[in-house]
């Protein structure tokens, strides 16, 4: 594999996540930023040169690149040079073009602690319908709302498969599964936040 895409969120440390990954230990680092067309070019130039050591070219933030900018280094992505690794970061999977993701080995890398993240889970399906329905709302980038039905997902599973008789029924995981799936087909966010708020109410 000659590329890699890293989805975490902006305030990660990346590079840290790349150092406790052994597959990158052999590689040089080098980051470059990438989200104009000079941007594409000055990378592409760099690219052609031959990498007498194996080097890992890191392009943080990818989702911000134009259209221009990605189009101009896909080839580069598709056909590395033989010593060149991609290691791209992004928010979301979404936000990145089909063609680079079916490239690409990706690697989520979840923020705050497991045990945060279920608490906040469990918090959210006690609240009553007016302060779930403002929680969900709050989410309005489709990055965040995926990643927020993901944690629904985490939680849900767990306690229904240990048979807890909850305010979280199957038709719960169902209509989380189903957010999920739909903002992960681009359908609009706020739409999705409705229905799924109108499911888990009745």
């Amino acid at each position: 594999m000659h590329a890699y895409l890293i989805i975490a969120k902006k305030d990660v440390p990346i590079e840290e996540e790349i150092t406790k990954r052994q597959v990158f230990e052999n590689y040089k680092l080098l980051e470059f930023t990438v989200q104009k067309i000079d941007d594409a070019r000055s990378l592409n130039a760099f690219i052609k040169l031959s990498a007498a050591e194996k080097t890992a070219v890191l392009i943080k933030n990818f989702q911000d690149a134009t259209e221009e900018c990605v189009n101009a280094i896909l080839k580069n992505i598709e056909e590395p040079q033989a010593n060149i690794l991609f290691i791209i970061h992004a928010t979301s999977e979404n936000s990145i073009l089909p063609t680079i993701r079916s490239r690409c080995q990706i690697i989520h890398v979840n923020s705050g602690s497991n045990k945060d993240k279920m608490s906040e889970m469990e918090d959210f399906f006690k609240m009553n319908l007016s302060d779930k329905s403002e929680t969900l709302f709050k989410n309005k980038k489709r990055e965040d709302a995926t990643a927020f039905s993901e944690k629904m997902i985490e939680f849900l599973v767990p306690e229904i498969a240990r048979g807890h008789k909850i305010r979280m029924s199957s038709k719960f995981i169902k209509s989380a599964i189903s957010l999920n799936r739909s903002l992960k087909l681009n359908g609009n966010v706020n739409l999705q936040m409705l229905r799924f708020l109108s499911h888990i109410s009745n």
